[in-house]
């Protein structure tokens, strides 16, 4: 069983969920590209997450 804050934070993620949008870009210079893998990128999701879960 899940701690009960934990359940919260999950539901209200779910029930915002639909509303998220965004991407990843990446740029040097004036070279920009669109960054399409998800590799690499867990640290930024679970840094988000955390700043995302005070704010709610």
């Amino acid at each position: 069983m899940y701690h009960t804050e934990a359940n919260k934070i999950y539901k209200e993620l779910l029930n915002q969920l639909p509303t998220f949008k965004g991407g990843t870009s990446f740029n040097i210079g004036n070279i920009k590209i669109e960054v399409q893998g998800k590799d690499g990128l867990g640290g930024l999701i679970e840094e988000w997450l955390g700043v995302w879960a005070k704010k709610n």
